[in-house]
């Protein structure tokens, strides 16, 4: 009975042995919700090829920050998504502390898919921090690119740097480097007129690389322009020589005059770098960058117009004119409370002192109202950001000054009632570092003088 009890005692321990080794091993098989019974494994960092003693804090016109498009406010709350995920939409003015990474953003609302590659396209692209090829700091400029074609041929652009560049140039893309090619010129030496065959430029990727980013493929990439010396084996400034898809944001541009949103692929280099790429297979252009020196606040301006007022949904004309009404009624309304007004839609063409029509609908009204009130005689002050060099900015504002007064004297104002003064950039109402703050820098100023 003894021996009886004992080898079922032994039975009952090895039978619990084998549970415990079957529980233990069904622990360790790979999670079933990993693709093909794989273990899930969590993303790692962008690697980043500088040294561990060098940052792009230390070096000139390499900037850690990330603004989006429109970059008219600093940073918000991050903004997440993932595939299926509702579309990501940003206000205009929200810059993401962390980009967003996920599916790309509704296009109900947008104008991506509209805006075409063509002849008479002139593209404005506000550079800061601007660099040379030794990595000296310029300064903060207009770089101008003016669409002469864009064929079977390739296309070409003349280029301009506005001052404190000031320098031009002509450069052509062949038709196999707007295919193929994983190189992206960022660079122009002065009076250039060349392909630089290899490489695509700011105004348009190739089509391999918006593929390879649409498809989240990691994608060689390269830029033209400094160089990176060796030191101990590593580099001493930041290179790029992959980049890939980190999400997708819809950000605010300007065509026409007009803010439009519009569609953006974010892609992130091994250098830490972020470039914006318009979501547009056709023109995939880079609209904003942040090294190795930053632009945002794209300016896209057609020779023919690409948009009726009435696709923007302002209303048309019977909605600019409610519009120049109210602010008409509001800078009048300021010179008889406070004998001084200042108005932001008193707008021009870029870089020109030609007055767009909804400044000229609010200056037929103000003029009605100064020559209703002959004794009231104003200066006319004209006030710019500070893209561009100092004097360059002064002799814009006194040319648009200037051209202010000229149109309300083509409503019957006298010229001896109005003076105009320009002062640049000399008295900001806000800071130059956002578009925001830009924009409320860039006004009309009316002073009754007593």
């Amino acid at each position: 009975m003894s021996k009886t009890y004992l080898a079922f005692t032994v039975l009952i321990c090895i039978l619990f042995e084998i549970i415990a080794t079957i529980a233990t091993a069904g622990a360790q098989t790979p999670d079933a919700s990993a693709p093909n019974g794989a273990p899930q494994v969590s993303p790692t960092a962008v690697p980043n090829s500088l040294p561990p003693d060098v940052t792009p804090e230390n070096l000139p016109g390499v900037v850690p920050d990330s603004p989006n498009v429109q970059a008219t406010a600093s940073s918000s709350s991050p903004t997440s998504a993932s595939p299926g995920a509702a579309p990501i939409t940003l206000p205009p003015g929200v810059i993401p502390s962390r980009p967003a990474v996920g599916s790309p953003p509704g296009a109900q609302s947008d104008f991506t898919d509209r805006l075409v590659l063509k002849k008479g396209l002139k593209i404005t692209f506000p550079i800061r921090n601007g660099l040379d090829t030794r990595w000296q700091l310029v300064g903060d400029y207009n770089f101008i690119a003016d669409v002469e074609y864009n064929d079977q041929r390739g296309y070409r652009f003349g280029w301009q740097m506005t001052s404190p560049a000031n320098v031009t140039g002509l450069r052509a893309v062949e038709v196999e480097d707007i295919r193929d090619a994983h190189k992206v010129s960022l660079f122009y030496p002065a009076n250039e007129a060349t392909s630089l065959i290899g490489f695509t430029s700011i105004v348009r990727i190739s089509d391999r690389l918006y593929s390879q980013l649409k498809s989240g493929e990691v994608a060689q990439f390269a830029l033209d322009g400094p160089d990176s010396p060796m030191v101990l084996k590593r580099e001493t400034r930041p290179q790029a020589y992959e980049i890939t898809r980190d999400g997708y944001e819809t950000v605010t541009i300007e065509v026409d005059g007009m803010r439009v949103p519009v569609r953006a692929i974010r892609a992130r280099t091994d250098a830490g770098w972020l470039y914006w790429i318009l979501d547009n297979p056709q023109f995939p252009l880079m609209l904003q960058g942040t090294g190795p020196f930053q632009w945002s606040d794209v300016k896209l301006s057609y020779a023919d117009g690409l948009f009726k007022p009435k696709q923007i949904g302002g209303g048309g004309a019977s909605g600019d004119s409610a519009k120049a009404h109210r602010e008409a009624q509001n800078v009048i309304k300021q010179l008889k409370d406070k004998g001084q007004a200042t108005s932001y839609l008193i707008l021009f063409d870029f870089d020109s002192d030609r007055l767009r029509p909804l400044s000229q609908q609010i200056l037929t009204e103000l003029g009605a109202f100064l020559r209703d009130n002959p004794d009231m005689r104003l200066t006319v002050e004209g006030h710019t950001c500070t893209i561009g060099g100092k004097d360059y900015n002064l002799r814009l504002s006194n040319r648009r000054a200037k051209s202010v007064k000229q149109f309300l004297s083509q409503t019957g104002v006298e010229d001896s009632r109005l003076k105009p003064i320009g002062y640049g950039f000399a008295k900001p109402v806000a800071s130059n570092k956002t578009s925001a703050g830009r924009s409320r820098n860039r006004r009309v100023v009316f002073t009754e003088i007593k």
